[in-house]
């Protein structure tokens, strides 16, 4: 891990790309949403499934 984004909170280009995502997903009225964390990995597994 890189200590200087530590010590002076600075983020670096990948969380600084992570976050835009983030904001673009939250504004987005048509993205997936699950209502646990089992019914995502049942769709991860479905999607897999289906490519293998």
């Amino acid at each position: 891990m890189n200590k200087s984004v530590i010590k002076y909170k600075t983020p670096n280009a990948d969380t600084i790309e992570a976050i835009r995502e983030v904001q673009q997903l939250k504004n987005n009225p048509d993205k997936k949403t699950y209502t646990s964390f089992s019914e995502l990995l049942e769709e991860i597994d479905t999607i897999w499934r289906d490519d293998n």
